[in-house]
């Protein structure tokens, strides 16, 4: 049986990987990756290293599109699948070094292509700070594999061993290190690979025989000092060609990873990981356990291929129904791993330079390029390629073995095809019934999705170009960045996707926004539905409303994020000019006479109570915005939460040892006075507010009562309260 060439890894991979790249369509991550590989090279080199965590990925994915830009989003796509294919050959590549058996060959290819598709469970199919990040990391295992032993054909080894030796020793760990370097440009938690050579240099003069750890020791450093070479040619070449550029950079770096929130977020991603771990840690070693005891059943029974159906039977239910982007079948092939090493600690398979690097690699490479990330332990085979192969390898050198491996590899291969197949990326799950049609839109064109959502889409996209130009500056909020790329737009406030950013970093990121020699777009363009709900598009009209089955998946951070930007754009006094059920879109109209009493109230808060927190209901958010006078319960929009959670919050308030506002503003109590202003709020936030402020205006006049307040200002519309014991 001949070995699987890297080749045919290559041609297996993506021929399986392409009937998925044409269907299914997200207008949310691929939206913000497309765009900004889109703009990347035309902006100069002092924005090209403005996303500082992963810059090079997108210069990488921007080539990529200007080469394949007549193809649109298709021709985006078909980059992904070649390099996820790429990564598949690399990773055949570096464990046919490790295969002692040619039998062994087609099991690691199939478990190479369990990994390809566990990706696809919860990722994008571009070239992006995931995937490439994972190609450079397979470059770089295999370039440390070549540096610990190096390769010496048989057929050439009396005339040229020492030639072919020399050059791995001395040129591979350097390669090694300035692709780690190049890693690190590309996706910066990934330098935490770092830790591969340094601890394998750390362990070489206890584990490896004395012959073999000295010349395996230096190829680790040399790794080490490759890297250090390459940073600082690199940083070299910067200062002198573009220091400011640089100094930019620099800045960014220590000032996004050393902002107070950072420390914050990675500890709730930590502890979140951590959660992931311990709930997949039962099926994981069930996982494990139910190859070896097949194993030894089938040693007991004397037929080896026994072991096969008893893995099959009873692991493709479990992973069925337990799938989760293939973590749990990643912690098994971990605790395989560890379970071989413990059996092996002294045995000479273990102590070889190949083996020991193969498994540092194993266990670390999945953090290396899934970390941190919201959802750490769904990327983490982006990084994973190496480790369930590598466990089928090792552990399953023997023939009862050897079949249990593969009765876990049929199971894993289906389960992950099925997954992929009914789970398209926030897309609607029937691939065959509801995935056909293509928005007609030059850039999406040959991706099909549903037909409500390829309509909306193409009346979205034609509105936007029918009322402004190409390369106009346009905002767009709501999750809906795919629509700057489709329509060739760009974002008015040079963020494509303003939802990611949190709802404080949101206030200041506004403050140009339609303001006096600020930033005006042409248009304004909000989305009604939740485009991260996978069924957008499809849901019928009694259904898309407020609080219902389109807003499924929007938490409390986005809809704060909303109120955020929704009382931004008030202050460009909008018209909407045009809206379907999904999209709206805007016109600024600068200078509405009808903001002018909520303009006097602002000038008022803002005099009496900057700095100091209110109350304020019944009115837009912009007001606690623009007078910079922080909401007493935490939200500049009350309508957003439940009639029970604001109740509670409210209990404490003026009472002993509560809060107490300094100021609270309302409607003035005529009905008349209290429609229009509440009609003016709804402006600001249109219909995907679920709740309204009629449900919370009793509660709001109880905590009123118990405040004692008298009014101190007031105007035809509204009116400002303040307590006794404030000065104002």
């Amino acid at each position: 049986m001949r070995r699987i060439s890297p080749r045919a890894m290559f041609l297996l991979t993506a021929l399986t990987l392409l009937p998925f790249a044409v269907t299914g369509l997200d207008i949310s991550d691929e939206g913000f990756f497309l765009v900004n590989q889109s703009r990347i090279l035309s902006l100069g080199v002092g924005r090209l290293l403005d996303n500082q965590l992963w810059w090079l990925s997108d210069l990488a994915g921007g080539l990529w599109l200007r080469l394949v830009e007549p193809w649109g989003l298709a021709g985006a796509r078909l980059g992904g699948v070649v390099l996820v294919a790429g990564t598949a050959a690399l990773a055949g590549a570096a464990l046919r070094r490790l295969e002692p058996d040619r039998a062994l060959s087609a099991l690691s290819g199939v478990w190479i292509l369990v990994a390809a598709l566990a990706q696809q469970g919860h990722g994008i199919l571009l070239i992006h700070y995931y995937t490439f990040p994972a190609f450079l990391l397979l470059l770089f295992v295999g370039l440390l594999l070549r540096a610990a032993v190096p390769p010496i054909p048989p057929s050439i080894a009396p005339t040229m061993a020492p030639p072919v030796a020399a050059f791995s020793a001395s040129v591979a760990p350097l390669l090694a290190g300035g692709v780690l370097w190049l890693l690190t440009l590309a996706r910066l938690p990934a330098v935490t690979a770092l830790l591969i050579p340094g601890l394998l240099a750390f362990l070489a003069p206890r584990l490896l025989p004395p012959m073999a750890a000295p010349p395996f020791r230096r190829a680790m450093l040399r790794t080490l000092g490759g890297f250090g070479v390459a940073a600082g040619l690199w940083l070299l070449a910067m200062a002198l060609f573009s220091r400011p550029a640089l100094q930019g950079y620099l800045d960014q770096l220590f000032q996004t990873r050393g902002h107070p929130a950072s420390g914050v977020r990675m500890g709730g991603i930590v502890g979140h990981a951590l959660q992931q771990l311990w709930a997949n840690l039962p099926l994981a070693v069930v996982l494990a356990v139910i190859p070896v005891l097949a194993a030894k059943g089938a040693e007991r029974l004397g037929r080896p291929w026994a072991a096969l159906p008893l893995v099959l039977i009873p692991a493709a239910p479990l992973l069925a129904l337990e799938w989760r982007q293939g973590v749990p079948l990643l912690m098994a092939a971990w605790i395989l791993l560890a379970a071989w090493m413990m059996r092996h600690w002294r045995d000479r398979r273990f102590r070889h330079p190949l083996t020991l690097t193969a498994l540092a690699c194993a266990f670390f490479l999945p953090w290396a390029a899934g970390f941190p990330s919201g959802n750490v332990l769904g990327k983490l085979f982006h990084g994973g390629w190496l480790a369930p192969a590598l466990a089928a390898l090792l552990w399953g050198l023997r023939p009862c073995r050897r079949f249990a491996a593969w009765g876990a590899a049929l199971a894993a291969l289906p389960v992950a095809l099925g997954v992929v197949w009914t789970e398209p990326y926030r897309d609607h799950p029937d691939r065959f019934q509801r995935l056909t049609q293509s928005p007609d839109v030059e850039r999406l064109a040959g991706v099909r999705t549903t037909p409500e959502r390829a309509a909306a889409l193409t009346e979205v996209v034609r509105e936007i170009q029918r009322r402004s130009p190409e390369q106009a500056p346009v905002l767009i909020y709501g999750n809906a960045p795919l629509l700057y790329y489709a329509s060739r737009r760009v974002p008015a406030l040079d963020r494509p996707w303003l939802m990611l950013h949190h709802e404080t970093r949101l206030g200041a990121l506004t403050q140009p926004l339609c303001r006096p020699g600020g930033i005006w777009p042409t248009l304004i363009v909000r989305t009604l539905t939740n485009p991260r709900n996978r069924y957008w598009g499809s849901i019928p009209p009694e259904a898309a409303v407020a609080g219902g089955e389109a807003h499924r998946g929007l938490d409390r951070q986005a809809r704060a994020n909303l109120s955020v930007l929704d009382a931004a754009v008030a202050r460009c006094d909008p018209q909407t000019v045009w809206s379907n059920r999904e999209f709206m879109i805007m016109i600024p109209q600068p200078g509405g006479e009808r903001w002018r009493p909520l303009g006097e109230a602002i000038a008022q808060v803002k005099a009496r109570a900057a700095g100091r927190k209110i109350l304020a209901y019944g009115v837009p958010p912009l007001l606690s915005m623009e007078a910079e006078a922080p909401p007493l319960l935490g939200t500049h929009w009350i309508p957003w939460m439940q009639q029970g959670w604001v109740e509670r919050l409210l209990e404490p308030v003026c009472r002993e040892g509560g809060p107490r506002p300094a100021l609270i503003v309302r409607p003035r109590r005529e009905e008349g006075a209290w429609a229009r202003a509440e009609a003016l709020a709804r402006h600001t936030s249109p219909p995907l507010a679920p709740g309204d402020d009629a449900l919370h205006r009793p509660a709001m006049e109880r905590a009123e009562a118990r405040c004692g307040l008298a009014s101190v200002w007031s105007n035809e519309l509204y009116e400002i309260l303040a307590p006794p014991d404030n000065p104002s």
